[in-house]
């Protein structure tokens, strides 16, 4: 059975008052007012469908460039995904909508320009190395990603709203899974882990097999889910070890050669008085006492980016 077993997907997060959106301002850039303008033919369908490219290519770029350890290689990151979101966003722009759409429409494009300005934040803050702006940068931009995911689920987006198809949701949650509890590591290091992820955390996929040790999580609690089919997912979980102690985790996947893999993770929330973990701390050959491992698995596995350099990968314009 599941260890996800009685754990629901949270519904998405309370969508803050749409009236304060610029609605003016979203419609003067997208052209949404219908005045003189056919509306899109298969409007969500073409919406979707630049959606993809838009994630195909964040998903490129992020292959492309190495983990985002340091302000410098996470400001490099943003610098390189920074256009393609804004390419994104223009084509966008360029779509009409019918009639019963516009409204929410504009809410979305609203939305995603803002989503554009929190990201070239958190690139001025990266450069500048100042931790808790790029980290209230990448705040801001989840919070405004959550509300486009709700709004683009009004319109009737699936790509563009992050909506994953059940069958996606459950092969995403199933690797996160068997991430954060199975004590096969081999198996977990060949195939349910990218080769980068093994590579970044262990320093190879040999050393992840002989490293990675065995998990402590004996539950987990799904709190969010999203992604592009067949391109790229998240998912945010409740890990609870047999301490007792719970902390929250985001996984970030990518799909590769027919399958989900994990490619990167983060501690969202640690327990009081705990700090994030670091990337390369507790260096991935030596045990730490069996005390001090993380909740969700062991030692050498459990090291993430630093709170000053983590990246987000919503991979809507």
């Amino acid at each position: 059975m599941s260890r996800f077993g009685v754990a629901k997907t949270l519904a998405r997060r309370a969508m803050a008052a749409c009236a304060a959106i610029a609605i003016a301002l979203a419609i003067a850039a997208c052209g949404g007012d219908g005045d003189g303008d056919e509306p899109t033919p298969d409007f969500p369908a073409v919406a979707d469908d630049i959606c993809v490219d838009v994630a195909q290519q964040l998903s490129d770029a992020r292959d492309d460039a190495p983990p985002p350890d340091s302000p410098k290689d996470a400001a490099e990151l943003l610098e390189v995904q920074l256009p393609i979101r804004l390419d994104g966003l223009r084509r966008l722009q360029a779509l009409r909508p019918p009639p019963e759409l516009v409204n929410a429409w504009n809410q979305y494009i609203g939305l995603a320009e803002d989503r554009v300005d929190a990201l070239d934040e958190a690139k001025t803050a990266a450069d500048d190395e100042d931790a808790a702006a790029y980290r209230a940068a990448l705040d801001r931009f989840e919070r405004l990603s959550d509300k486009a995911r709700q709004v683009g689920e009004q319109v009737g987006f699936e790509a563009c709203a992050e909506v994953l198809p059940p069958a996606g949701q459950e092969d995403v949650l199933g690797a996160v899974e068997k991430l954060l509890t199975s004590p096969d590591s081999k198996k977990v290091c060949a195939e349910v882990v990218t080769e980068r992820f093994a590579k970044t955390v262990y320093g190879s996929v040999d050393k992840c097999e002989s490293g990675r040790g065995l998990p402590t999580a004996v539950s987990l609690r799904l709190l969010d889910v999203g992604g592009v089919a067949s391109t790229s997912a998240f998912v945010d979980v409740e890990v609870t070890d047999f301490f007792g102690k719970t902390r929250q985790q985001r996984a970030e996947l990518v799909f590769e050669n027919g399958t989900w893999k994990v490619d990167y993770r983060e501690t969202l929330e640690e327990p009081p008085g705990e700090e994030k973990p670091k990337q390369g701390s507790e260096g991935s050959e030596s045990q730490p006492d069996e005390a001090q491992t993380t909740p969700d698995e062991t030692s050498p596995e459990s090291t993430t980016t630093t709170e000053s350099t983590t990246t987000t990968e919503s991979t809507t314009p």
